[in-house]
């Protein structure tokens, strides 16, 4: 028997059956939702992490160039000006580590001039709130180094033309040095070239065109012409290119330095040395007097030389795989290595260079080793008064002694920070 339900129960029945319907569709609706919304959340946070992530860079910092060899006794004496300045021109630095490198992949990465993300990744470096080196550190050192300079020229002549140079980029040449400099140079070209032997005319020494360049370099830094020194053209030496290449590779180096200080020599003549010291670069990214093994004092040496010719594109492309080369070369110490010595004429050289390529030596986490950059290694070889090419524990004669050559670069490497921390240039930039 059927029962006939009263009209307002079967619209009751009705209207809560709508109700629940509807509620389980918003359910599902919003269900739906935040379904969506959290696949959304989820692929925006796996984009952001993919977009941070670290890059390797390309020169993978698990495999490093290998240590060189335990070092040796130092082949050459520095204990007086002329053994010193024979070893910056003969031999321009120590020779080259017997380091291992893959020259394949070095050569087919490019590496970027500008610092890598990816090393932050790998190394610790110091905060920018607590520089591991402070401007009173810097200052102090220099000042001392300059100090020990200004006394040990006690006479200013011919064959100190480095610290000369260093003593004009701190400033502290005065008029009377700078005239006791000059008369000396004038005599010693008088005496070298008067007799109209030499090939070229203006060559100061018949093998060495570094001899010209480094004169050159150090009457630009006090303000004398040096196409003009008792009527010899001192630059004109440094436009015969194939002179210039017949010497050791340093010859080219700072030859292609002085005459871009100088603005003097053809566009033509400094190109063909460009291309000279590009041509001698080795497979594993640097340069060497002797060998196939990068050195990092020469390496350092050409970088500074190349730096005013990155318009050119191959330029850039050596100067890249360079600054690689000298990364990987850089100790655990932050310090450098040469002819199996760590000494810090190296790291002298090495600063300069990053320099005078816009990069800190302080903080580009590519040149900072176990928290310790290129710039704060240098102020580890400080003495009482100066600094000393080697520390003291070495097998090294005077080592930890202070050195006239060692302060000479250290002094140069404190102004080329300075130059650079005051908006960049060459330690060479004269004008």
């Amino acid at each position: 028997m059927r029962v006939r339900l009263p009209a307002f129960v079967l619209l009751a029945v009705e209207l809560i059956s709508a109700a629940i319907i509807a509620f389980s569709v918003a359910s599902c609706e919003r269900g739906a939702s935040e379904i969506t919304a959290d696949i959304i959340e989820t692929e925006a946070s796996d984009e952001v992490s993919v977009i941070f992530a670290p890059t390797e860079s390309a020169a993978s910092k698990d495999e490093p160039i290998a240590e060189p060899q335990s070092a040796s006794d130092d082949p050459e004496s520095t204990s007086d000006e002329s053994e010193t300045e024979a070893a910056r021109d003969d031999s321009a630095a120590l020779s080259p580590d017997d380091v291992e490198t893959d020259a394949s992949t070095t050569a087919e990465t490019s590496v970027s001039l500008t610092e890598d993300a990816s090393y932050h990744d790998s190394q610790s470096v110091t905060s920018e709130d607590e520089p591991a080196v402070s401007a009173p550190e810097l200052d102090a050192a220099r000042s001392l180094a300059l100090t020990y300079l200004k006394n040990s020229l006690q006479a200013p002549a011919y064959g100190r033309e480095w610290t000369i140079i260093a003593l004009c980029s701190g400033g502290e040449m005065n008029a009377a040095a700078r005239e006791a400099y000059l008369s000396s140079v004038a005599d010693t070209v008088s005496t070298k070239l008067s007799g109209g032997e030499r090939s070229p005319a203006s060559a100061l020494d018949k093998h060495k065109a570094t001899e010209n360049a480094r004169v050159i370099l150090a009457l630009l830094a006090v303000g004398a012409d040096p196409t003009d020194i008792g009527g010899y053209d001192l630059v004109s030496a440094l436009c015969d290119v194939d002179w210039v290449c017949s010497g050791t590779l340093n010859c080219p180096i700072y030859a292609l330095t002085a005459l871009d200080a100088s603005g003097k020599g053809h566009d033509a003549e400094k190109n063909a040395l460009v291309d000279y010291v590009l041509d001698a670069q080795l497979k594993d990214g640097g340069w060497a007097l002797s060998g196939d093994k990068a050195d990092s004092d020469v390496t350092a040496m050409a970088l500074q030389a190349l730096c005013r010719h990155r318009d050119r594109s191959d330029v850039i492309a050596s100067a890249a795989r360079a600054l690689d080369v000298l990364s990987r070369l850089q100790l655990d110490t932050g310090e450098y290595r040469s002819w199996g010595r760590v000494n810090s004429e190296s790291i002298s050289q090495v600063v300069i260079a990053l320099c005078a390529w816009g990069i800190d030596p302080a903080s580009d986490a590519r040149f900072v080793k176990n928290e310790t950059s290129a710039l704060e290694a240098l102020l580890g070889y400080i003495t009482e008064d100066g600094f000393a090419d080697t520390k003291p524990g070495s097998s090294i004669a005077n080592a930890g002694e202070t050195n006239l050559m060692a302060t000479e670069q250290a002094s140069l490497a404190l102004s080329a920070y300075e130059l650079f921390a005051s908006g960049g240039g060459s330690i060479y930039d004269f004008k």
